[in-house]
Parts: C-alpha cells; sequence; structure tokens
C-alpha cells in the first residue's frame, strides 16, 4: 500500500493513525504545542504569551548593597522566665552538639592519656635538668655571657647525640 501525501506536504491521517501517532500538530518535549502551520500558526491558549517580566522601573540591588534579612526570634516571657528559657535553650544546644561529636574510643583514649602523661614528665624532667645547670652556672659565677656559650656547647653535644642515634652509628 503506497502512502500519498496531502495537499499540504503532511502524510494523510490514516498513515499516521497506522504507526499509532494520529496527533493534530507537533509538541515539545513536555507535550506543549508548537506553533506550526497546521494549527494557523498561534500557539496553545495555555502557554504565556511572552517568557520576559515586565520591568517593575528599579535597578536590582547589588550584593555589597544588599541588606541581609535575619530571622530575629522575639524573647519569650517576661524578666523573670526570659533567663530559664534561655539556660534551657543553651544546654539543649550543647546536648545536641555533644551529639555530634565522634568520640574516641577506650583504648584510643587510655593510649592518649599515657602518651600526654608522658610527654608532660619528659619535659619537667628536661626543663628541671636545664634549670639546675644554670642556677649551678650561677653560683660558680661564670658571667652570663659564658653561661650562654656554655649552654650553646651542651646544647650541641646533645643535637649530635640525637643525630647519631637517629642514624644508628651509637
Amino acid at each position: 500500500m503506497a502512502v500519498e501525501p496531502a495537499a499540504n506536504g503532511q502524510a494523510s491521517s490514516a498513515t499516521t493513525a497506522k504507526k499509532g501517532r494520529a496527533t493534530p500538530g507537533k509538541r515539545s518535549r513536555r507535550g506543549k504545542a508548537i506553533a506550526t502551520a497546521s494549527n494557523g500558526g498561534a500557539p496553545d491558549q495555555d502557554q504565556p504569551q511572552s517568557a520576559i517580566t515586565e520591568k517593575k522601573g528599579k535597578a536590582t540591588p547589588g550584593r555589597r548593597t544588599r541588606k541581609v534579612k535575619t530571622a530575629k526570634a522575639e524573647p519569650q516571657g517576661n524578666v523573670i522566665t526570659r533567663p530559664l528559657y534561655m539556660t534551657v535553650d543553651y544546654f539543649g544546644n550543647v546536648r545536641s552538639e555533644l551529639n555530634k561529636v565522634a568520640w574516641p574510643s577506650r583504648e584510643d583514649t587510655r593510649r592518649l592519656t599515657i602518651l600526654c602523661i608522658n610527654v608532660t614528665i619528659a619535659s619537667a624532667i628536661f626543663l628541671g635538668i636545664l634549670a639546675v645547670i644554670w642556677s649551678e652556672f650561677m653560683r660558680i659565677g661564670l658571667q652570663p655571657n659564658m653561661a650562654w656559650m656554655l649552654l650553646a656547647v651542651i646544647a650541641a653535644m646533645l643535637a649530635g647525640a640525637f643525630y647519631m642515634i637517629r642514624r644508628g652509628s651509637i
């Protein structure tokens, strides 16, 4: 069976009905009718005439000059009950924030506590030794310039020993 085109260049309605597409005009992806010669070139009545909004007669405010509107809650209660409401609200917020915390495990807490105590003890011993050395320098009557030089020599010796231990020579 041959398909005969209609007078306006489109296939006849019998042909489109066979294919299962009996639509009077073209449609867009969203199902709106597209203006074609078959419907007189006019859009559907439910389609807006223009996508451009009317001018409002004033310039659009810039971001720098735009004032941000913040929602400020009205204080509740009177002078006596307001502090109570604020305190309850504060502790409610504290509780919600504490629920968001990722707490360490018991083993991690124990390990980090021991590490912190050991570093504190080692620092106290080191600073105590330095204080004893410095007070001995002052007791025997060394001049402050000489004491600084002696302290620099001792620090260099300790740094060298630390380097040798790290390198594995000792």
